[in-house]
């Protein structure tokens, strides 16, 4: 008897060693607590190359490109901002063409286009920054126009835009984030600061910021981004540095430069979920990558076999 239970002891033993041994060596055995944590897949608007670019890594592993040339696109003409769904699908904004592009794949599948250069519904006076709430409705910075527009769909169902309220308007806005209930930031680069609003009506306008260079100002702001835990990154594009607060007050401001290699106007922003940073830093022609706002481990890709022109979107699927 005491021998059936030392043995059962040791096959328990050796099934749970196995079973601890099979979980650590599986691709997201790992994934929450061991340090082969999966790289995120960069996606970049290249936008002087009028492509974007997509690649495994920030070395630029498995890099590949697309221009849309040819049917039904005839190719990208300042592309600026790109979304992708959790389903894989691709949003982008086509500055030059006024229009907004969708594409079930990086490679332009079923790809279809909404605007055209005007003022009314369905068109747009340069498209730029773009983002999706939870309901995949599209919001997209309708810039010349002064306006940010949000419809159901590609095909510009319930279209729906906003200038802001008579006395205080947007001014050139250049980007748009939606954060997880549903609130609307705008980055007001020709007023100096960013908005938040409840809605497309413009509930609880808020803004933050005003001109200058010193701490809660901005020098027109192009881009932003809001981080697993409510904070928000701002491009402070003119002044040449990252800016980074806790809420709407300015709370926690803190902002990098990075006077050993500093940033010439930097754009995109994307941070993922190990709080890494990434920054389409435009006129250096390269995408950043720093671990924090310290700077750490800066990383720097530029892909010197095929220069960027320009970039200035960047997106991360994880």
């Amino acid at each position: 008897m005491r021998t059936t239970n030392a043995f059962q002891f040791l096959v328990y033993v050796s099934c749970i060693t196995i079973m601890l041994l099979l979980f650590t060596s599986c691709p997201g055995g790992s994934k929450n607590g061991g340090e082969n944590i999966d790289e995120p897949v960069i996606y970049i608007a290249d936008t002087g190359s009028d492509r974007i670019i997509t690649m495994d890594d920030i070395t630029g592993t498995n890099l590949q490109t697309y221009d849309a040339s040819g049917e039904p696109l005839y190719g990208f003409d300042g592309p600026v901002d790109i979304y992708i769904t959790e389903s894989g699908e691709f949003y982008l904004t086509d500055t030059n063409k006024h229009r907004v592009v969708y594409m079930e794949d990086f490679f332009g599948t079923n790809a279809k286009s909404l605007g055209v250069y005007g003022q009314d519904a369905n068109e747009f006076w340069g498209t730029y920054g773009l983002w999706l709430d939870s309901d995949e409705k599209i919001y997209v910075v309708d810039w010349g126009n002064d306006r940010i527009v949000r419809m159901d769909n590609i095909d510009g169902d319930n279209w729906v835009a906003y200038s802001g309220p008579l006395d205080d308007l947007l001014s050139a806005p250049m980007d748009v984030f939606i954060d997880g209930e549903g609130k609307i930031y705008v980055v007001d680069s020709g007023n100096d600061r960013i908005v938040r609003m409840d809605d497309m009506s413009g509930t609880n306008w808020t803004t933050f910021g005003e001109y200058g260079s010193g701490i809660n100002q901005f020098d027109y702001p192009k881009a932003m981004f809001i981080d697993q835990d409510n904070r928000i990154y701002i491009a402070d594009s003119d002044n040449n540095r990252i800016v980074r607060i806790n809420n709407m007050n300015g709370d926690n401001w803190i902002s990098y430069e990075n006077p050993g290699d500093p940033f010439d106007n930097p754009w995109g922003i994307y941070v993922d979920s190990q709080g890494k940073i990434y920054i389409a830093d435009r006129y250096n022609n390269r995408i950043v990558r720093m671990d924090d706002m310290n700077g750490t481990n800066w990383t720097i890709f530029s892909n010197d076999a095929d220069p960027l022109y320009d970039p200035i979107g960047v997106f991360c699927t994880e």
